[in-house]
């Protein structure tokens, strides 16, 4: 059972399975079930911008990713040390390689943007303890899925079948078409053809596009386990950040520095501090100056 002190409902069997399953399994596994969704979309669910109102295919695979992304997120601000911070990078870092590899980018994308979630990310002080070198590994992986240029580091990847897409990428395209059609046309030839184009290149609905047929399910248990999980709100996620990393207040760049001001000191500090020893009166020198004459 979840313990009720934990603001995340992960069964502890998905932290047992991150753990002892090699992470290449686990990319196998986790590509084998992403594809039996994709090869759900059909053509008709794609055209007419329809997937707005998403059909059942489709509401599942965006269902999966807010899943996955909300499980690597939660795992990582769970543990309450640093070292059990940077052992779950590693392994969500190996994983994100493996899918990579595999080019199942849909997968690779969940993971990546549960390990750059706001939550995670502004734990400062757990993200400096981590390799240099695995941080500009994550950074460089992250990088694929980057929407400036329109998305051109993703486009620029290995698409060969068979592969997995990054769904919500070729769904912009269609959103894309549809908003700059020709309005005044009955039929706007060209952005019919563009949108076809677009959804063959997607080719979610070919056996071909998702059919791995190299891979064989190792570890059926981890199914049931991914289906269990719930969700945790990002309100929920970003407190617990809070509690692991509080928030250290930093002064404005614009704000002005204090200046330092020096006391003045008073006429009895002047005096000297021996205690025998009493600072000169006027009477002194008139009789210093009878003395003399």
């Amino acid at each position: 059972e979840t313990s009720p002190n934990c603001m995340c409902s992960v069964l502890p069997s998905t932290e047992n399975f991150l753990m002892e399953v090699p992470m290449e399994e686990l990319a196998e596994e986790l590509t084998i079930l992403e594809a039996n969704r994709f090869r759900r979309i059909l053509p008709e669910d794609l055209w007419g911008l329809r997937f707005q109102k998403p059909s059942e295919s489709v509401a599942a695979v965006s269902k999966n990713f807010e899943l996955i992304t909300n499980w690597v997120s939660s795992t990582l601000i769970r543990p309450g040390t640093w070292k059990d911070f940077v052992r779950y990078y590693k392994q969500f870092s190996k994983l994100l390689e493996h899918l990579l590899a595999l080019r199942n980018y849909s997968s690779a994308a969940q993971v990546c943007f549960g390990l750059v979630s706001p939550s995670v990310t502004r734990m400062k002080g757990f993200i400096n303890k981590l390799p240099a070198k695995l941080r500009t590994l994550v950074d460089k992986y992250s990088a694929y899925f980057d929407g400036r240029k329109n998305f051109e580091a993703y486009r620029s990847l290995d698409h060969t079948h068979p592969s997995i897409p990054f769904l919500a990428v070729h769904l912009r395209d269609l959103v894309y078409i549809h908003e700059h059609r020709d309005c005044e046309a009955t039929l706007d030839i060209e952005s019919v053809r563009q949108e076809g184009q677009t959804i063959m290149k997607i080719g979610v609905y070919l056996d071909s596009t998702t059919n791995y047929t190299g891979l064989v399910s190792r570890h059926r248990h981890i199914s049931v386990a991914l289906d269990l999980i719930s969700l945790v709100t990002e309100d929920e996620l970003y407190d617990r950040s809070i509690e692991l990393s509080p928030v250290r207040l930093k002064r404005p760049a614009d704000e002005p520095r204090p200046v330092p001001t020096l006391r003045r000191r008073s006429a009895t500090h002047c005096r000297s501090s021996r205690p025998n020893e009493r600072s000169a009166s006027p009477t002194d020198s008139i009789s210093k100056k009878k003395m003399q004459k």
